[in-house]
């Protein structure tokens, strides 16, 4: 977690904040006997100066958007026993990824992330009874529901009311651990 760590922790919570949006939650919930998730995100970062170029402050297309689509992918499917994963890499960071991640009883994920591609985001769902998918399953642009204000006021609440996150610590632990065997594999 090395360089995972130098990323701020405030784009750490962001990976989650699509989880506080209702729709996405149905979704997620509507889900029986997943068999394989595929989770894209990926967009063009224009300017050489944006974080996610910097080497040096754990730039990269998996530390970015990568972070959304292997946390949707362990919310439906758990922790991975197994990672593959390949990369292109320019100036020392990824730029797009892709990764196998493979679950207890067989079922499996795709995940791919890129900061050099036309912006792109799906989730698609391979269930025993049928394919379920979700267009745009991480940003909610001109939505109602904003899931940055709803994860804001979740916080809120759990102050207020000393209770539980609705997210905890530890499951932003579990996904960089996650995120870290991808970029291992994928330098192999």
């Amino acid at each position: 977690m090395a360089a995972a760590a130098k990323r701020s922790g405030r784009h750490l919570m962001e990976a989650f904040m699509y989880r506080f949006h209702p729709a996405m939650r149905e979704f997620v919930e509507s889900i029986r006997e997943p068999l394989h998730v595929q989770a894209t995100f990926g967009f063009t970062a224009k300017d050489p100066n944006d974080i996610r170029l910097q080497r040096d402050l754990g730039g990269g297309a998996l530390l970015d958007v990568g972070s959304y689509t292997v946390s949707v992918s362990r919310w439906i499917l758990g922790e991975p026993d197994d990672v593959a994963a390949r990369g292109r890499f320019k100036d020392g960071i990824d730029v797009t990824i892709s990764g196998l991640l493979t679950f207890a009883g067989g079922s499996t994920a795709s995940v791919w992330a890129s900061v050099e591609a036309p912006e792109e985001q799906d989730l698609k769902v391979i269930t025993r009874s049928g394919v379920l998918r979700r267009v745009r399953p991480f940003s909610a642009y001109r939505d109602p529901h904003d899931p940055y204000q709803l994860m804001v006021e979740s916080f809120a609440d759990s102050v207020l009311h000393d209770r539980p996150v609705a997210i905890p610590l530890a499951e932003s632990i579990a996904n960089m651990r996650v995120l870290d065997r991808i970029q291992q594999a994928a330098r192999a």
